[in-house]
């Protein structure tokens, strides 16, 4: 029982190095390249322990591993996942989840949340919950990620288990959920998720989604070493434009129409006070431009 105990806790050991090499490896750099391709030998490798497993009978470690799986596709697109599953099935993995990856994305991720719910503690289920719900939103499934991360209340839960990873996760969620909002028309939806994130600027919403950290105090003293170590890898960042843009747009047609009410000298809702600033000083930059001119 101990061997099969720490079988799979060398599988988790080399997830955790997988992840670094990710890391600390120049994202320009063919040896990134590499790195990448290591992601599908590791799934490999998951499936090869699983088919141990059967042959003792053994599915108490199952979910596991499928988390450690899940942890390495979650973040991509619909294309990449099919194409990850095409090269599996090349490599004769005969796992029933991971063949339903060059089908049926969406398949996969069903079958995988029964599992990973019922099977694993608290801490890995937020993390697996999460995972399944930001990779539904990159399938544009935004209803049914919605829907499943309303019911989860990950955030109390990630309280409880004062987890940083957990939180970056929660975050990094959160605007998946509203870019999949704004493109399925849920501007209102969109700029709920994102006003959390965008309210402070550019730098705090690259530290919330983990994709920065402050240089200028890494010559410091002070500097703590463990938030350069957060940083996420490159593959998996998700783009800082497109995020405020998103923010800016949402906010635009859901506080437009306010904004001029109030122009007008009507009486108007609650409206975004970040897009409400940002108008008026392109406003008075405008107004300066025609007085110079």
């Amino acid at each position: 029982m101990n061997m099969k105990t720490n079988l799979v806790s060398i599988l988790e050991k080399l997830e955790i190095e997988l992840y670094k090499s990710l890391q600390y490896t120049d994202q320009n750099s063919s040896e990134y390249i590499l790195r990448i391709k290591d992601e599908i030998n590791f799934i490999v490798l998951c499936s090869k322990v699983i088919e141990f497993y059967k042959n003792f009978n053994e599915n108490n470690y199952y979910s596991r591993i499928y988390l450690l799986i899940l942890l390495h596709i979650y973040y991509k697109t619909e294309d990449q996942i099919k194409k990850m599953g095409e090269k599996l099935r090349n490599e004769n993995v005969n796992d029933k989840y991971l063949l339903l990856l060059a089908e049926n994305p969406e398949g996969f991720l069903n079958e995988l949340s029964g599992l990973l719910y019922s099977q694993i503690e608290d801490k890995s289920k937020v993390k697996s919950l999460l995972a399944i719900i930001y990779s539904l939103c990159i399938l544009n499934k935004y209803f049914k990620a919605n829907i499943l991360f309303k019911k989860c209340n990950s955030y109390d839960m990630i309280g409880v288990l004062k987890d940083e990873n957990l939180k970056i996760l929660y975050n990094r969620t959160m605007s998946q959920l509203a870019l999949c909002a704004f493109r399925n028309g849920i501007y209102s939806d969109a700029l709920l998720y994102l006003t959390p994130l965008c309210h402070l600027g550019t730098s705090k919403l690259k530290e919330y989604l983990s994709q920065s950290y402050n240089k200028e105090m890494e010559k410091s003293i002070f500097f703590d070493k463990d938030d350069k170590k957060r940083i996420i890898p490159f593959i998996m960042t998700i783009n800082i434009d497109e995020v405020e843009c998103t923010f800016y747009l949402a906010s635009m047609i859901n506080d437009l129409p306010n904004i001029l009410l109030h122009k007008l000298g009507k009486t108007y809702g609650n409206v975004n006070f970040v897009f409400k600033k940002s108008m008026d000083n392109f406003e008075k930059q405008v107004i300066t431009i025609i007085n110079f001119i």
